[in-house]
């Protein structure tokens, strides 16, 4: 009887024992991938959630991961395919990302993640709202030239930019983007306003290019300015810019003649030097890369005559010295003469201070020189 007491006894235990070991496994257990993917290990199973793209013909969108755990931070590289088409909104799972200096970010949710975005196709807008792009801006640009920029010894393209009607604004703000970062890079554009004088009143700006940091072919600058002032004052332009090699950028010329009567300024048949300098000179242009030349030539019968070409729509100025160099602090005066498709405002105070301006090709000034004795 004793026996079979200790039997029973040895048997409770083993079957506790079991049970006991059943309890653990099932505690350990719980919350596993067998649960579907909603256990927090990842619908893979290996605690990571897939990352993908919906495709498209328009944009790419290249995520920092293809797959990654609850709570991590992904960062995304979006670009268009086209320079003429804009990306303006990422989502992920059908809700529009953020966008932090320039990247859109999110934080990896306990799922899986589908990204996508939504473009728009660019027109040019070359005012809107408060915004007005200065019609004089060259949109076609030369690498390593300057030009409009603030600085003769930065090679900088400046492009201005006007406001109007924009309420006492002391604050903008902006956004400038490149649709071909390959040929103008984000970092090579930099913006400075301008304030109206005696005041911190902006009153527009200028967008400085960085020409030693681009390359040729072709982008648009899409260019959103607001006030932080006044949250209605607002407007957004859109222009196609192209940027050639330095020497390349096309300027229209027209062969014209300049005759110098220095009958009275001196010896008849002297030796004199003339500069002609293109006060709108386009550096990096097919008009030369310096925005003067001087012509060193004997007088014959008392008049120099000078045939060469004058960029369209430019305005000169013309300085001449009698011997074989130009010299500001000898030059003579010219006085002011005009015909049909050209016109010389004449000398001023100090010699080469009035403008020369054609608007005919072919055409013929005659200047008078005089004696500054």
């Amino acid at each position: 009887m004793k026996k079979l007491k200790n039997l029973l006894i040895f048997t409770l235990c083993i079957l506790l024992a079991f049970a006991a070991l059943a309890g653990c496994k099932d505690e350990d257990t719980e919350g596993t991938p067998n649960d579907g993917g909603n256990g927090g290990n990842g619908g893979n199973g290996d605690g990571l959630f897939a990352i993908t793209v919906t495709a498209s013909d328009d944009y790419e969108i290249i995520p920092s991961a293809t797959s990654a755990a609850a709570g991590t931070d992904i960062t995304l590289t979006v670009s268009s395919k086209s320079i003429d088409k804009l990306v303006t909104a990422v989502k992920m799972n059908g809700t529009t990302l953020g966008k932090w200096d320039g990247v859109y970010a999110f934080t990896m949710p306990a799922s899986d993640v589908t990204l996508s975005a939504e473009v728009r196709s660019l027109t040019e807008v070359r005012s809107d709202g408060m915004a007005v792009f200065s019609e004089n801006n060259l949109t076609t640009i030369a690498k390593n030239a300057n030009h409009n920029s603030d600085s003769f010894s930065d090679k900088n393209w400046g492009l201005d930019i006007s406001f109007v009607d924009a309420y006492w604004m002391t604050i903008l703000k902006n956004e400038i983007i490149s649709t071909a970062q390959n040929v103008i890079p984000d970092s090579a554009i930099t913006l400075k306003t301008k304030t109206q004088s005696m005041s911190n009143v902006i009153v527009g700006a200028k967008i400085l290019i960085d020409t030693e940091k681009i390359s040729a072919g072709t982008t648009w600058l899409v260019m959103d300015f607001a006030s932080g002032n006044v949250s209605s004052d607002k407007g957004s332009l859109a222009v196609k810019i192209t940027v050639c090699e330095y020497g390349e950028l096309y300027v229209e010329t027209m062969r014209e003649t300049l005759v110098f009567d220095i009958s009275g300024a001196g010896a008849s048949d002297g030796q004199y030097t003339v500069r002609i300098s293109d006060e709108d000179h386009i550096d990096g242009s097919t008009a030369g890369a310096s925005p003067f030349k001087d012509y060193t030539l004997n007088a014959a019968d008392g008049e120099i005559t000078i045939t060469f070409d004058y960029v369209a729509g430019h305005k000169y100025w013309i300085r001449i010295t009698e011997g074989s160099a130009d010299d500001y602090q000898t030059a003579l005066t010219i006085e002011s003469r005009s015909t049909d498709g050209a016109v010389y405002t004449g000398d001023g105070e100090y010699p080469g201070t009035g403008r020369l301006t054609f608007t005919t090709p072919g055409t013929e000034l005659t200047l008078t020189v005089k004696s500054n004795g």
